[in-house]
């Protein structure tokens, strides 16, 4: 009897072993694929003249404009 429950538990660990490295492996694909979408996203940033490093300023940078630019074409038009 106590062979059979030392081989369930063994069996049992063996389950979850194999469990946990299906785990790994989908999490380290999940990694990988995450990472090739992060350098893609770079990638394309590049193209468009910012880097990750740059990108918080150069929103600033737009929002004043894009207000400056707001504030210019409501002052041209005129109050009826």
């Amino acid at each position: 009897m106590a062979d059979l429950n030392v081989k369930e538990r063994i069996e049992k660990a063996k389950q979850k072993l194999e469990a946990a490295e299906k785990a790994k492996t989908v999490a380290e694909t999940q990694l990988e694929n995450a990472q090739k979408q992060v350098d893609e996203v770079v990638e394309e940033m590049k193209k468009l003249g910012v880097t990750p490093d740059t990108i918080e300023e150069e929103i600033k940078k737009l929002v004043a404009s894009v207000e400056e630019n707001l504030k210019v074409v409501e002052n041209g038009i005129p109050e009826v």
